[in-house]
């Protein structure tokens, strides 16, 4: 799934995909069961969760970060706000 230029918060949910954000004025929640999250320009916190799947984010905003993956890397730029990373797999 991709979106861009979204002017409030997004919620975005899918079962086996990936997950590609350009620009949203608000708060993301992003879940995928096995695929990617891309996110960048987000104005707002970040929910994220993806079962197999690396996690990319860039924040233009402040806001809460929460970051979970059981296999993949985590990635995070920019952010102005507490952060909740997590990830199953060795570093």
């Amino acid at each position: 799934m991709t979106t861009r230029n979204i002017g409030d918060e997004l919620r975005v949910n899918t079962g086996s995909g990936d997950v590609h954000v350009n620009g949203v004025k608000g708060r993301l929640y992003a879940e995928t069961g096995s695929g990617e999250v891309d996110a960048q320009d987000v104005a707002g916190g970040l929910y994220a969760q993806t079962g197999s799947g690396n996690i990319r984010f860039e924040q233009s905003a402040p806001g809460e970060v929460t970051a979970h993956t059981g296999s993949g890397n985590v990635t995070l730029s920019n952010v102005k706000g507490g952060v909740d990373a997590r990830t199953a797999q060795a570093i």
